[in-house]
């Protein structure tokens, strides 16, 4: 017997909502995830989001037979692990010591509790090389300027990474040459972008599962962005 027309058209009506709802069920799914891996940082004190780090890093793995200089025979994959965990430090320090104001503006006046770097950033170092960071702080972080920028935009941040390895799989020091450069944005209006430029040289050593930096070496520049007078001279004049 023939199904009467009407029926098939409320199957067919019924089964586009269901296809409807599908679709705006999974285009929220793909906008949450999209969010959650593309967006940016925390919203900053006026509510744009704060610029995150995020280190490109390249890495080698030497092991102790031939001095270190023999043949890599470190599976990739055990390299990568380490490579891994170096470059989460990266990120963390500097994410914390050059581009979230949040952190590197803080007030430290006496009595307020309150330090730069933070607890959380000078857990990257040895208990040794915390004081030299401490007494030093301005060659490894923003510098004593840091409290006049109200943005920082990373604009290249990489490191070549080399991993020491005993034994053929146990990794026991490893080092990192960095190059961070940014465009940091002075809080005060009017005033033009400042380019900053950091190298870095930074020696790890082992503890317990993870790493600590024991060592470093760091040199930074900061270069005003005053554009050109028509003239061709910064600034103008005849």
């Amino acid at each position: 017997m023939r199904e009467p027309t009407f029926r098939r058209s409320r199957f067919r009506q019924q089964r586009l909502i269901r296809l409807g709802i599908v679709a705006v069920l999974l285009l929220g799914a793909i906008t949450l995830v999209a969010n959650l891996v593309g967006g940016g940082g925390a919203p900053g004190p006026g509510g744009e989001e704060i610029a995150q780090v995020s280190f490109r890093t390249k890495a080698i793995a030497r092991t102790d037979a031939g001095g270190f200089e023999g043949p890599r025979t470190v599976p990739r994959g055990r390299v990568a692990q380490e490579e891994d965990a170096i470059r989460e430090m990266l990120n963390a320090w500097y994410q914390q010591t050059f581009v979230d104001p949040a952190v590197f503006t803080v007030s430290t006046s006496p009595g307020d509790g309150v330090s730069f770097p933070p607890a959380s950033a000078l857990a990257l170092f040895t208990e040794e090389a915390r004081t030299d960071v401490v007494a030093d702080v301005d060659s490894l972080t923003l510098g004593a300027e840091r409290t006049g920028f109200a943005r920082v935009d990373p604009t290249r941040a990489r490191a070549t990474i080399a991993i020491f390895f005993e034994g053929g799989d146990k990794p026991m020091l490893a080092t990192a040459s960095v190059v961070f450069e940014a465009t940091a944005s002075p809080a005060g209006a009017g005033e033009y972008p400042v380019t900053v430029s950091q190298h870095a040289d930074l020696h790890f050593e082992r503890s317990g599962n993870g790493w600590l930096i024991s060592y470093y070496q760091a040199r930074q520049k900061q270069d005003s962005d005053v554009p050109a007078s028509p003239s061709g001279g910064p600034g103008g004049g005849s």
